[in-house]
């Protein structure tokens, strides 16, 4: 394997990482109760994250006005 095919390899699979962990993170920040891809189907409980969302905008909010 010569060095330009190594380079190819490394920005390959640093690419297909990068992907992988950017959709994670967009899966995560959806408000879905439900998620169905490749035949893996994940149910969750989102209405703890809302609320801590909106406890975090509120403290953020009264923060500012001080």
């Amino acid at each position: 394997m010569d060095s330009n095919d190594q380079v190819f390899w490394l920005g390959f699979i640093g690419t297909v990482t990068a992907l992988l962990g950017l959709s994670l993170k967009m899966c995560l920040k959806s408000k879905c109760n439900s998620i169905e891809c490749c035949g893996i189907k994940i149910t969750r409980d989102v209405q703890v994250e809302i609320e801590e969302e909106k406890l975090e905008l509120e403290h953020n909010i009264e923060s500012n006005k001080i």
